[in-house]
């Protein structure tokens, strides 16, 4: 889907009229804000997750 927003933003915005631009485009950012966000809080989340477990089999051992 980000992938497919980028394009979009970079591919189909730049012939639509200057308010659908500035409507549409804001949306866009937006979403790719959203976006970007959630794919950087997933990562960190997976490496909280790795450490968790890393220390938990530490204990274990």
């Amino acid at each position: 889907m980000t992938a497919a927003l980028i394009w979009w933003t970079a591919a189909v915005l730049p012939h639509y009229p200057w308010i659908q631009k500035v409507g549409a485009g804001s949306m866009v950012l937006v979403s790719l804000a959203a976006d970007f966000l959630l794919i950087y809080l997933y990562v960190v989340g997976l490496q909280r997750a790795r450490k968790a477990a890393v220390e938990a089999a530490a204990r274990r051992a």
